[in-house]
């Protein structure tokens, strides 16, 4: 061998060891992370107000935004957003928010005492905070210190959202709250208006009112929960939407489980409100009362409307009880009409009704009537627990199963829609359809 080829396999044997040592100085990547390997993390945004210039610095720095499937805003960090993404909080031109760190953003804000009265806020992406929140039995995945954890917007009273929140069709996934010093615990702790969103795979739980958009709400409309709410509490309330209802829920509906004192799927408490055109598919479990849309509807609130619930309803206690399929219990100048029950109601003593757990007859002197209630009779061997013979009924039926499919009984229920609409013109109400299992359900769910 000449010497000029042994000097040519030594530069070709030292080109191959630089190119193995580079290669040992980078990141070992699998195939998996290469391809999230350009997404980097919220790091907030620039600028001093929080109007925002329709930018921050999330989006500048490349951040696509997206998951996997191309439509969820991952969060990855715990920043607070300088601005939101646009708009001036007018109802024409609402504050855009498009990350995790904007919507901290506003949580901040109102820890800070901006209650942003009459202003409003349009959501523009799916968001997600933490992943895997819950388990397959609907439990935390682990121990809470895994987590992120949410502060709600408005976390009691005196720093409450004033504002008008419009999720824009879009979910959050991935919050987790669990701490019990807030007065109210949600998304939201105390607040004036949601609209248009939903939660999933998130983990509400606190010593208060407690609920997957809020602890305390005026008016929620077109918003859907997925989350497990649990409050710790005997006598606080607890709902699937919101721990309080002050004013309105309306095509609201709940799949997650709900757990604690006054427990229910849309509402724990409506203390002088409406629900309308909502359900609940969730397993819903009070201490001592629970119902399948609202549990205490008290003597300001005025009805219950064009409700179905599905879900499975019980309690701990055997003492006190008022557990209904519809509400825990009612009372004078209050109204439930056009509901129906095919969730069973566990056990089946005095203060258990397929509908209504208990009717009060002390209280205001208004008027009150339980009217169109029908209950699947395997759920509950009556429509009110304790004190129905008092209570003032009109059309409220036990029915079997092929009653309840049957085409009649699908145009009742609508012609009783037909009805509340004459009632109540400045309100509107769904129709009623067949759902999945012949069973006739509200048109708008799934």
């Amino acid at each position: 061998m000449s010497v000029k080829m042994i000097k040519q396999i030594k530069l070709v044997a030292l080109l191959l060891m630089a190119i193995m040592l580079l290669a040992s100085c980078g990141p070992d990547l699998s195939s998996s992370e290469i391809g999230n390997a350009s997404s980097s993390t919220e790091n907030g945004g620039a600028g001093n107000g929080s109007s925002g210039n329709g930018k921050d610095n999330t989006e500048a720095g490349g951040d696509s935004g997206t998951d996997d499937n191309g439509n969820v805003n991952s969060d990855d960090s715990s920043t607070i957003a300088k601005e939101f993404a646009g708009g001036d909080g007018s109802e024409k031109n609402p504050y855009l928010i498009k990350t995790a760190a904007q919507l901290r953003k506003l949580s901040n804000d109102c820890v800070k005492g901006i209650h942003y009265r009459e202003t409003y806020f349009r959501l523009e992406n799916d968001i997600r905070f933490n992943k895997n929140v819950l388990d397959e039995n609907g439990d935390l995945n682990g121990n809470e210190s895994r987590f992120k954890q949410w502060i709600p917007i408005g976390k009691d009273i005196s720093l409450k959202f004033g504002g008008i929140f419009n999720g824009n069709g879009h979910t959050i996934y991935g919050l987790v709250c669990t701490n019990d010093s807030y007065e109210f615990t949600g998304l939201f702790g105390s607040c004036e208006t949601v609209t248009h969103l939903t939660i999933k795979d998130s983990y509400f739980e606190g010593k208060k009112h407690v609920g997957s958009i809020a602890g305390w709400v005026e008016r929620v409309i077109n918003c859907v929960n997925y989350a497990t709410v649990k409050n710790t509490s005997s006598d606080k309330a607890v709902g699937g939407i919101a721990g309080n209802v002050d004013h309105l829920a309306d095509f609201c509906g709940n799949f997650g489980k709900v757990y604690g004192g006054h427990a229910a799927g849309i509402a724990g408490r409506v203390p002088a409100g409406r629900i309308h055109n909502s359900f609940n598919y969730g397993t819903i479990e009070g201490y001592v009362w629970a119902g399948g849309i609202v549990s205490v509807f008290t003597g300001g609130a005025h009805e219950i409307s064009n409700n179905v619930n599905l879900g499975v309803v019980s309690c701990r206690s055997s003492e006190n009880l008022r557990v209904g399929g519809i509400a825990s219990h009612f009372g004078r100048g209050q109204v439930v009409i056009n509901v129906v029950n095919y969730g069973m109601i566990l056990k089946n003593n005095g203060g258990i009704g397929a509908l209504v757990g208990k009717y009060f007859t002390e209280g205001s002197s208004g008027h009150t009537e339980l009217c169109h209630g029908y209950y699947w009779d395997r759920t509950s061997y009556r429509a009110v627990g304790t004190d129905g013979s008092k209570c003032p009924q009109t059309d409220v039926l036990s029915m079997k199963s092929e009653e309840m499919k049957s085409q009649s009984f699908l145009d009742k229920l609508n012609a009783n829609v037909a009805e509340l609409k004459e009632i109540y013109p400045k309100y509107n109400f769904c129709n009623w359809k067949f759902g999945k299992d012949g069973f006739p359900v509200l048109d708008w769910m799934n």
